[in-house]
């Protein structure tokens, strides 16, 4: 293989290399904030559900949910869904798979006592708030949202960066081709005039200076 060709893939390479670590970091960092962003998100609706639930009877709250409610199946809208203490659904404003979002006893349990939690469950993130109307109930709400929605940022970025790498990579390869060859094209003057002075015998003859303090001019200064 030519030196060209070498210099040029060396270039490719280590390009290369830098990219994957690079695009590999960058989405560590994205898909950590991403799921924090969506945390935030669903613990400010159910912070906010809470604080309304805290001011009604909840005799007032239906055990249904509207006609046209979001799925979490195929929908990326939060939703809420507000449990009494027992765990049983007082009303729901979206579904996960035409049902109300089934929260399991232990983080009824765990957001009574602490005041919150957070569970992934059949693809759907939920962020839970403890409610608590004085001296009349107290129960559960639970902001959800499709756990898709973080990881669908992650895998458009990444399908963005792919992009760019390749560009990038074109890029150098092209950047190295031309940079390899300017840098050779002493060493072909060098070999070219050598040859014409081997086929023609002119020993008097003497190669082009080289002006760079570099190996091609060790090279010429010894021939």
């Amino acid at each position: 293989m030519k030196i060209r060709w070498r210099l040029t893939w060396y270039g490719i390479g280590f390009t290369a290399l830098s990219l994957t670590g690079f695009i590999v970091l960058i989405l560590i960092l994205v898909a950590g904030t991403a799921r924090q962003d969506q945390d935030e998100l669903l613990g400010n609706i159910a912070d906010e559900a809470a604080a309304v639930l805290a001011t009604v009877d909840p005799q007032d709250a239906v055990a249904a949910v509207p006609p046209v409610a979001p799925d979490a199946s195929s929908s990326d809208q939060p939703f809420i869904t507000a449990y009494d203490d027992g765990g049983g659904v007082l009303y729901a404003t979206g579904t996960v798979d035409g049902r109300p979002l089934d929260l399991p006893a232990a983080v009824i349990v765990e957001t009574l006592e602490s005041g919150q939690s957070a569970l992934d469950s059949d693809g759907v993130r939920t962020q839970t708030r403890r409610w608590e109307s004085p001296g009349v109930a107290l129960g559960v709400v639970a902001a959800s949202q499709a756990t898709r929605v973080a990881e669908n940022q992650v895998q458009g970025l990444f399908g963005f960066l792919v992009v760019f790498g390749v560009i990038a990579l074109v890029a150098t390869a092209i950047g190295a081709w031309f940079m390899a060859g300017r840098a050779l094209r002493p060493l072909r003057l060098l070999a070219d005039t050598t040859d014409n002075i081997g086929e023609t015998g002119d020993l008097s003859r003497r190669l082009p200076p080289a002006h760079q303090n570099d190996e091609v001019r060790t090279l010429t200064e010894s021939f």
